[in-house]
């Protein structure tokens, strides 16, 4: 029986009802690869990523792992720029970033675990450090209602370049999925984290799907059906 196969009859034999949750993260682990290439090769295409951000955002990579403030800081110099856009505009990006890449990375294996969970009434939540229009369309097309992530903070639906509160990212996700279960009466002990990230979060439990491989029509097809 293959790791999936395990995951899925552990999902059908357990217990039902909302106070079970599952929570998955995003980027490596519903999609193949980074929501973040997308959105950077759209930047790059369109002329709005300048010398200065290009050499920080490699300089950072190369570093290694971040911690929470240096993720941070790293996001609100890519969303300076933004500020003064509409949020509407940003929401129209990402579903254009969707379609044209992002809808190609989803994972097979793991549309059918989030389906698994739904049937039995689970909570599902996606909860990343990506932004609410990177990861929020997959989220609509999965009928996830849940989602928690870095959100970015606007005046009157505009954009004003900063983050509105904590980045999802180590600590930050841990405690943004805490918050959430307590607030929603979810029973952790019996719920299910899932990462399949290389770095990982403190308490975020990594389990790779077996020979995961992204989403064709025809799988999408069969996902429903499993």
């Amino acid at each position: 029986m293959t790791t999936l196969d395990t995951l899925l009859e552990e999902v059908r034999t357990g217990p039902s009802g909302p106070r079970i949750a599952a929570f998955f993260d995003f980027d490596g682990t519903l999609i193949d690869g980074y929501s973040a290439a997308a959105l950077y090769s759209h930047r790059l295409r369109n002329f709005e990523i300048g010398p200065a951000e290009a050499a920080h955002t490699v300089l950072a990579g190369l570093r290694g792992p971040l911690s929470e403030d240096q993720f941070a800081q790293l996001v609100e110099r890519g969303i300076r720029g933004w500020a003064g856009r509409a949020d509407d505009d940003l929401a129209e990006l990402g579903e254009r970033l969707f379609v044209q890449g992002i809808a190609g990375m989803l994972f097979h294996d793991a549309w059918r675990l989030i389906k698994a969970h739904q049937r039995r009434g689970h909570t599902v939540v996606i909860a990343t450090s990506a932004t609410r229009f990177q990861a929020g369309p997959l989220a609509r097309r999965l009928g996830v209602e849940h989602l928690l992530c870095t959100e970015l903070e606007t005046e009157d639906g505009t954009l004003t370049g900063r983050l509105a509160g904590r980045a999802l990212w180590g600590p930050g996700k841990i405690a943004a999925v805490q918050a959430f279960a307590a607030g929603h009466g979810i029973d952790l002990a019996a719920s299910g984290r899932c990462s399949t990230s290389g770095g990982g979060h403190a308490g975020w439990t990594r389990r790779r799907l077996s020979a995961p491989r992204p989403c064709t029509a025809a799988c999408w097809r069969q996902a429903e059906r499993a």
